[in-house]
């Protein structure tokens, strides 16, 4: 199989957009592929879509084969049916642009820190180059215990080569930090961003959900694909139960462990009592989607605040024990004297 990098966060909205407002027009799924296949932007996978598309694959398994949307996306496309197509595009659509918003706030708020830690960087390679091999010439030349971090520092500043491999080597932990989901959990405990990631999580999981009951599906085959979603995931085995336990106890068990608040958990409720269940999700769903819009256009005053303590904290761990150990030879020097 040929391994095929994601489209563009901006390319796959003008690809949804683009296809949503097609085939509400009136046209179908093939002239739309065909429109689509002429965008330098996207056409070299609208044109893999439309051949499979073609030679009979559903359109939703089309777009699923080419791998070009986040697993997020993907949820929601898949969920969307046939019967119900445009909204699930529409839904995916209004995510991307959450999601897009999402990571410009994200950006904004990591800028600052950034440029601490690049000048960090800068200033440790200055101490292993420039400061370390001085002091060794001159105070530290008489003195025998150094300590342990400052001859850290000391190995270090022979050893060049092997410091930045360490440095790549921290960066690349970090990467796989983000990729693994490591981050995302360590951030679930955090006052603020923790918040915002269960909105996030809700608003999704709602979303689904609408999508899904609007279309005529079973709310157990529903809640079968809302559950994807990252932090729902484990209580897909309570669907199986759903029948003994009831549907008002499923959503009694996600609101005692805090997946959203008293005020959804009653329009739920009350939508399942009522016998106006879809309308109730559609309702919890548009709620759920502006509350997490709302606060990731703030984001940057959530993040900002920890980027910078962290990064501050960094730089601390890293130049204080140097100054310390340096100030310790000074005054051992001084006393010999």
């Amino acid at each position: 199989m040929i391994f095929r990098k994601k489209l563009p966060l901006k390319n796959q909205i003008l690809f949804l957009e683009t296809l949503a407002e097609m085939l509400e027009s009136g046209f179908s799924i093939k002239k739309s592929l065909e429109v689509l296949a002429n965008s330098d932007a996207v056409g070299a996978h609208a044109e893999n879509i439309l051949e499979s598309y073609v030679s009979g694959v559903d359109f939703i398994n089309a777009i699923m084969e080419e791998d070009i949307f986040s697993e997020e996306v993907e949820v929601i496309l898949k969920s969307s049916a046939s019967e119900n197509l445009v909204k699930g595009l529409k839904e995916s659509l209004r995510w991307l642009n959450m999601e897009m918003n999402f990571k410009r706030s994200a950006k904004s708020a990591i800028v600052y820190p950034s440029v601490l830690l690049f000048v960090a960087h800068i200033v440790f390679y200055i101490i292993l180059i420039v400061v370390v091999p001085r002091l060794e010439r001159g105070i530290m030349a008489a003195v025998e215990e150094k300590g342990v971090f400052l001859s850290v520092y000391i190995y270090l500043s022979h050893h060049i080569p092997v410091a930045i491999v360490i440095n790549l080597l921290v960066i690349g932990l970090i990467f796989v930090s983000f990729k693994t989901g490591m981050v995302y959990k360590i951030l679930m405990h955090m006052p603020g961003i923790a918040k915002t990631l269960k909105i996030r999580a809700s608003a999704m999981f709602f979303t689904i959900l609408s999508i899904l009951t609007d279309a005529g599906i079973s709310l157990v085959d529903a809640l079968h694909y809302a559950t994807n979603v990252k932090g729902f995931e484990k209580y897909q085995d309570d669907i199986e139960t759903i029948q003994e336990t009831g549907i008002e106890q499923f959503f009694e068990t996600l609101y005692e462990d805090g997946k959203y608040d008293v005020v959804t958990k009653m329009s739920v409720i009350t939508g399942i009592t009522s016998g106006n269940f879809e309308a109730a999700v559609r309702n919890v769903a548009r709620k759920e989607s502006l509350r997490f819009e709302e606060i990731q256009k703030n984001m940057s005053k959530v993040i900002e605040p920890l980027a910078v303590a962290l990064t501050v904290a960094t730089v601390a761990f890293l130049i204080t024990p140097l100054y310390s150990s340096i100030l310790n030879v000074v005054f051992s020097s001084m006393d010999k004297m």
